[in-house]
């Protein structure tokens, strides 16, 4: 049976709209990824973050996977679900190497039809020799 919204909205007299359940599911459905992620997986993950934290004053994911397929090749750069990297980002947070801007660029990945992403700045960036006298030039 098809139900209306009405009759949704009035189970419980709880509305079908919550900023906080939304966020608790989107908390769960994480930690669910992870716990279902290949742990050797979660680490180059974490390290491929880092790579891009360190090198870059902010990146998207996308910069994450590319060096994750540069690194490991495609096969070994995915796990089963790769929405774990969520979870990546998340842990990257909490060792205080990046945080999140109001910036988003479009996804160059294929599967993700050029859907923008988050641009994340990092705290760790360190410049080269090389970018330094670059940026003089």
């Amino acid at each position: 049976m098809v139900r209306t919204l009405m009759e949704i909205f009035s189970d419980k007299n709880k509305s079908p709209l919550s900023l906080e359940a939304a966020k608790e599911a989107r908390d769960k459905g994480i930690k669910q990824v992870k716990d279902n992620a290949d742990r050797k997986w979660q680490d180059t993950a974490l390290a491929a973050v880092h790579q891009c934290a360190f090198g870059k004053e902010s990146f998207i994911v996308d910069d994450v996977w590319e060096y994750m397929y540069d690194l490991h090749g495609a096969e070994q750069a995915h796990t089963r679900d790769n929405r774990a990297m969520g979870s990546i980002i998340v842990e990257a947070k909490k060792y205080g190497w990046i945080t999140a801007t109001n910036e988003y660029r479009p996804s160059a990945r294929t599967k993700s039809h050029g859907n923008p992403r988050r641009v994340w700045k990092s705290l760790i960036y360190r410049q080269t020799e090389y970018q330094q006298r670059e940026m003089e030039i």
